[in-house]
C-alpha cells in the first residue's frame, strides 16, 4: 500500500530521515551532557580567575632578591607581611608616588610587618623604577611566572596585607593615594 503512495526512493529518503533524526537526538543529548560538564569545569576555572580576596590563602614563593639571589618567601606564624606588587612598565604603576608607598611601608614596619615590593618585571628595570621614585624598601622578583597565577594577579599595582599563615587580610587594587592611607593604617593597626 505504501508503495502505491510513495515510490521506492521516497521510502528510502523517509527511512533515512527517520534514522538520522534518531541519531541526531542521541548525539544532541550526549553533546548536551558533555557541554554541561565542560561548562561546569569552565565555571570553576573562571572562579579561580577572580582577584584575591580577604580570607584567601597564598603559598610561599620563590623569588630573586635585590642582588639576584634566589630565596623563598615563606610566611611564618606570628609574623605579618606587606606586599606591594607592581611592574616597571605598568602605566598605573608609573603614576604611583613613591612617598605614599614609603609612608605606608614606614607605618607597617613600625607595627612589626615585613615589607616587600614584588615586581613582575625584570630585576634591573625594577631597581631603576624604585630608585626613580625614591622607594626605600626591599624588592624581589618572582623566580617563576607561577606567582601571578598562584596570587591571582589581574590588576596592578596591588597592596596585600598577609598574616603569618599566608591568609590575605586586606587587598588594595590600583594606585595608592594619600587619602587611601588612613584605611590601610587602620588595617595595619588591627591585623593579628
Amino acid at each position: 500500500m505504501l508503495r502505491k503512495i510513495f515510490s521506492e526512493p521516497a521510502i528510502l529518503i523517509l527511512s533515512l530521515a527517520c534514522g538520522l533524526s534518531i541519531i541526531f537526538l542521541f548525539v544532541s543529548e550526549r553533546t548536551k551532557g558533555l557541554l554541561l560538564s565542560k561548562n561546569a569545569s569552565l565555571e570553576k576555572k573562571v572562579e579561580n580567575l577572580s582577584d584575591l580576596q580577604e580570607g584567601d590563602i597564598v603559598p610561599p614563593i620563590d623569588v630573586l632578591d635585590n642582588q639576584g639571589k634566589e630565596r623563598k618567601l615563606v610566611y611564618q606564624e606570628g609574623q605579618k607581611y606587606l606586599l606591594m606588587i607592581f611592574s616597571p612598565d605598568c602605566k598605573a604603576c608609573q603614576l604611583q608616588k613613591g612617598a605614599v608607598w614609603n609612608n605606608l611601608a614606614s607605618q607597617a614596619k613600625s607595627k612589626g610587618f615585613k615589607i616587600f615590593g614584588v615586581s613582575l618585571g625584570p630585576l634591573e628595570e625594577s631597581k631603576k623604577y624604585l630608585k626613580n621614585r625614591n622607594i626605600e624598601f626591599e624588592i624581589m622578583v618572582p623566580a617563576q611566572k607561577i606567582f601571578e597565577r598562584a596570587y591571582r594577579i589581574r590588576r596592578i599595582p596591588q597592596v596585600l596585607l598577609i598574616n603569618g599563615l599566608g591568609v590575605i587580610k586586606f587587598v588594595h587594587h590600583g594606585t595608592l593615594q594619600e587619602e587611601d592611607l588612613n584605611g590601610l593604617f587602620t588595617q595595619i593597626e588591627t591585623l593579628k
